[in-house]
Parts: structure tokens; C-alpha cells; sequence
């Protein structure tokens, strides 16, 4: 009977330890001083223009798959209902006309921007694996484009050009471990859609 005070202390010592650790606010998918690096292809889209000698034929064009690296660091936490990430991305892209006789056109897009994301938290305390994200990008798209064209006398085209280069995209990432999870991204800035895998750090 003695020891009753110490049981009954002790067993509401317990109680209360695991009705707070059930109780704890779960960490976020995605939170201030977290970094994410995203490796993805994507499809959709294309940045070729019409040269003049394309607009004299009819022409097939052929995008091959966009490479794009994307990086996140959680810069603000807590504003509103997520996180405020900044990070930027590299995007590559091949386009070119799909066989027609003699005549070859091509281009080339790399794609360098810095983009800011918003991390929605609101579903941390039910699945803090899950991050739904938004965000815009703004940039230099640097073209290289190639068009030769075999006549009675031969031409061939080279050109390189510099373009201002924007995107508005919503995308989400699951993590199967804290260091690595897939993402996709829908929008546009070197492609409209995009799927890939993420490493976490």
C-alpha cells in the first residue's frame, strides 16, 4: 500500500507522456532549412520557332524528352498554412524535324531559372510524407538553332539566341524514406508535364 502513491504517480506520468508524444505536431514534408534536389524528364511543349524555309513545307516536328534538375530550400516556415521554398532549375531540350528529304532543321534549349514554391503543410498530422507545392519560375532560355536546306546551291542557317524565360507550375513530391521520394510538376516552362525523383538533405 505504500508504494500506491508512487504507482498511481507513475502510471499518470505515462499517461500523460504518450498523450503528448500522439498528440505532437508531426513534422512537415518540406520545412525551413530542408533541401530537395529533383532529377526529372518531362513532356509537352516545344520551343521551336517557324523559320522561313519550315513555313514553305510541310514539316513534322519531333521534341525529344526534356532533362530538367530542379533545387528547393526551405527559406520561410509557418507563413500562412506552408513554406516558403527558393531554388532554381536547369532544363534541356532537342527539337528537330522529323525526315524530310535534304532539308534538317534543329534546336537546342537550355533553360536557367530561379523558382520560389510554396509548401502546403496543412495535412502534415495525417501524412507528413506528402508535399503539395506551387510556384512560378523566371529566367534566361539560351537557343542554338540549326537549319540547313540542299538546293542547286547550298545554304546552311546557324543561329543563337537569348530569350527571357517564365513558368507557373503545381506539383507535388511523396517520400517513401526522409532522403528520397517522386515528384510530378504540371505547368509550363521548358515542358508541361514532369515526373522524376527527388533526393532530400
Amino acid at each position: 500500500m505504500k508504494n500506491s502513491p508512487i504507482k498511481h504517480t507513475a502510471a499518470l506520468f505515462t499517461a500523460l507522456l504518450l498523450t503528448s508524444i500522439a498528440f505532437a505536431q508531426k513534422e512537415p514534408a518540406f520545412d525551413k532549412g530542408d533541401n530537395t534536389i529533383g532529377i526529372a524528364v518531362g513532356l509537352g511543349g516545344s520551343y521551336h520557332n517557324n523559320d522561313v524555309h519550315s513555313n514553305a513545307y510541310s514539316v513534322s516536328y519531333v521534341s525529344l524528352p526534356a532533362f530538367v534538375v530542379t533545387y528547393d530550400h526551405g527559406t520561410f516556415s509557418e507563413v500562412g498554412p506552408g513554406t516558403i521554398g527558393i531554388g532554381g532549375m536547369v532544363g534541356y531540350r532537342y527539337t528537330f524535324i522529323n525526315d524530310y528529304g535534304d532539308y534538317d532543321a534543329n534546336w537546342t534549349d537550355l533553360v536557367v531559372g530561379a523558382r520560389g514554391t510554396y509548401h502546403l503543410t496543412l495535412l502534415k498530422e495525417k501524412n507528413n510524407q506528402f508535399d503539395p507545392y506551387g510556384g512560378v519560375m523566371a529566367g534566361m532560355r539560351f537557343q542554338s538553332y540549326k537549319n540547313t536546306l540542299y538546293d542547286e546551291f547550298e545554304e546552311s542557317y546557324d543561329q543563337s539566341r537569348i530569350y527571357p524565360a517564365f513558368g507557373l507550375f503545381v506539383g507535388a513530391k511523396y517520400n517513401f524514406t526522409k532522403g528520397f521520394g517522386a515528384f510530378a510538376e504540371i505547368g509550363y516552362d521548358i515542358c508541361i508535364l514532369r515526373v522524376g525523383l527527388n533526393f532530400n538533405f
